[in-house]
């Protein structure tokens, strides 16, 4: 018997094609094999970073930048639709459902560490700017309520970021 267990996240919700994407990780499971699928699914980032790209200062680096947020972004019917790619692809949903999540951290490092890992623009930019474009669009996050710092008091800040999940649990038919 093969029993295959896979997790995909992190650039899935930023794969060109997402039905192709789960479509990979269902020829990658046997029969009975197993996946779990997190993808951010809303975020004001993503409307925060689509700004940032389309900036003079940067849209000629980013021409095509909508093919890099995630097609749940704008979808009224999110958990619909990744259940009907998760079919289409062989796949039996055992569970899909869309999750808050809160990021909070008073460590400015490891905000900032967070909001690079969720911004997908940064392999388009040339390595010798891309520290200033992140630093744009950590600029940009910060004014636009996308991300949060709050001060508690003269030494300590709270760093929070919210955004949307969509976690489906799926098995190979």
């Amino acid at each position: 018997m093969c029993k295959t267990t896979t997790a995909a996240g992190g650039k899935l919700s930023e794969e060109g094609s997402q039905e192709r994407a789960i479509k990979n990780i269902s020829k990658l499971l046997c029969s009975g094999g197993e996946t779990v699928i997190v993808l951010m699914s809303r975020t004001g980032l993503f409307a925060t970073y689509a700004n940032v790209a389309k900036s003079a200062k940067w849209s000629s680096y980013l021409k095509d930048y909508q093919q890099f947020l995630s097609p749940y972004q704008l979808s009224d019917n999110l958990q619909d639709d990744l259940n009907i790619n998760l079919q289409q692809a062989g796949l039996a949903v055992k569970t899909c459902n869309q999750q808050e999540i809160v990021y909070v951290t008073e460590k400015e490092s490891c905000a900032k560490e967070t909001l690079a890992a969720m911004n997908p623009f940064l392999t388009c930019i040339p390595r010798d700017v891309r520290a200033t474009f992140q630093r744009d669009c950590e600029e940009a996050a910060f004014k636009g309520d996308a991300a949060i710092a709050r001060k508690l008091s003269k030494s300590r800040t709270m760093y929070t970021l919210t955004y949307n999940a969509l976690v489906a649990h799926a098995l190979k038919t």
